[in-house]
C-alpha cells in the first residue's frame, strides 16, 4: 500500500466501509473454525498435520508431516514421505519416546486416525479407531 501512497491499513478500511453499511460483514465462522485458544503448558497436546507440495525441484509431490507442541508451537518432528498414515504413527511413538505422552492430540480428519466407511469417505463419528 505503501507504493501507491495509500495510508490506511486494510483492517482500518474494511471497518470503516462496514461501519457506513458500504461492505457487508461476512458470516461468522462455523465452529470447526474458530480458534481456541491453545494450551497453557508445554507438553498438554500435541498437533499432527501433514501438507502435500512439490517441495523439490523436479521431484514429485511429498508429505511434509510436523508434530508440534501446541502451547509454544515447538516442532517434535518432520519428515517428508509419500507414506501418510505409517509415518504419523511412526512419528508419534518417536515423540511419546522423547517426550513423553500428550493429555491430547489434535489432528485433521485423515482417515488414519478416523474410521471410514470407504476410502475418502466423511468420517463416522460413532466409531472410535
Amino acid at each position: 500500500m505503501r507504493d501507491h501512497r495509500f495510508a490506511w491499513s486494510y483492517s482500518w478500511t474494511e471497518a470503516f466501509l462496514q461501519s457506513r453499511n458500504l461492505l457487508a460483514k461476512a458470516d461468522r465462522r462455523g465452529a470447526h473454525r474458530r480458534k481456541r485458544p491453545r494450551r497453557p503448558l508445554r507438553g498438554m497436546m500435541l498437533h499432527q498435520d501433514a501438507s502435500r507440495h512439490a517441495w523439490l525441484v523436479q521431484r514429485p509431490a511429498l508429505d511434509l508431516v510436523l508434530t508440534m507442541d501446541d502451547a509454544t508451537s515447538e516442532i517434535y518432528s518432520g519428515f517428508w514421505s509419500r507414506k501418510k498414515a505409517r509415518l504419523r504413527l511412526l512419528l508419534l511413538l518417536e515423540v511419546f519416546g522423547r517426550h513423553g505422552l500428550p493429555l491430547s492430540l489434535y489432528t485433521d480428519r485423515a482417515s488414519h486416525y478416523f474410521h471410514t466407511s470407504e476410502a475418502g469417505g466423511k468420517v463416522a463419528r460413532d466409531e472410535p479407531t
